[in-house]
């Protein structure tokens, strides 16, 4: 089962496995013996991919907000200053409408 792990970790958080390979700063190749269970995943790199999720977290909380205030609008500010590859502005983004569309605050129903 961890040999899926990692898979299941970039998938999570919106990456390709080439935007893996340049986020994490390892080559493409790695990251698909990785995602295939061929090759141990190094410690420092399961690190580094929670700094990343960490990251995606507080940008949608920070876009939840900002939908909440001022709508959908795409793209904003807050995932453009980010500096984050593009599957994972996408996750940024359904995360934050995930969280408000779940919220008692009402926003729901203005989707």
């Amino acid at each position: 089962m961890l040999e899926n792990l990692f898979a299941r970790s970039l998938s999570l958080s919106g990456l390709s496995q080439s935007e893996a390979a340049e986020q994490l700063g390892c080559n493409l190749s790695s990251v698909k013996h990785w995602c295939a269970g061929r090759r141990d995943v190094p410690a420092g790199i399961y690190t580094s991919l929670a700094v990343l999720c960490a990251k995606i977290q507080k940008i949608a909380d920070a876009r939840a907000e900002e939908i909440y205030h001022n709508g959908i609008g795409w793209p904003t500010e807050i995932t453009r200053i980010a500096d984050l590859p593009a599957g994972s502005q996408e996750m940024v983004e359904t995360m934050a409408i995930m969280m408000l569309a779940s919220d008692d605050m009402g926003f729901a129903e203005q989707i």
